[in-house]
């Protein structure tokens, strides 16, 4: 599973924990506290994820030459869009190797969107803890540079 994953991702983790924890939702980590001791959710890693992103495109923004700040949040609000979110999560097939818990996988078909979109922010806050700054600057420009100048 993981190596199939860190394919798709352009990534290959050193440490498959941080993998793991950001393909657990809390109801998934909740239902399985006992049988799988210690495991952890998404949810540090979505927040760390969502501030390594926006750190990135700004950094790539003012790397591509844009110096108007209005410019560089325009850019970063229509970037943080759902529709563009969408669009790249397309391009992430990541939606089957989320661990969701019971009460999700009905939940799911309504909140889909949602729930991909945060895994994708915790890939980039596990890809950060694993490989550091540039390596998830690298895979956001991967999966996003086609819609920056």
């Amino acid at each position: 599973m993981h190596i199939r994953l860190e394919d798709i991702l352009g990534y290959h983790f050193f440490e498959k924990g941080a993998l793991d924890s950001a393909l657990t939702r809390t109801s998934y980590a909740r239902e399985h506290q006992e049988d799988m001791p210690g495991i952890t959710d998404q949810n540090l890693l979505i927040v760390l994820g969502e501030s390594v992103k926006k750190t990135a495109l700004i950094h790539l923004l003012i790397r591509s030459g844009l110096e108007n700040t209005d410019e560089i949040y325009s850019y970063i609000e229509k970037m943080e869009q759902k529709e563009m979110l969408a669009a790249i999560n397309k391009k992430l097939p990541i939606e089957g190797f989320i661990r969701k818990g019971a009460e999700e996988e009905v939940l799911f078909a309504n909140e889909r969107e949602n729930l991909v979109i945060s895994t994708q922010n915790a890939l980039i806050g596990a890809i950060f803890i694993d490989g550091g700054f540039e390596a998830a600057e690298q895979r956001i420009k991967s999966w996003m540079g086609e819609f920056l100048p």
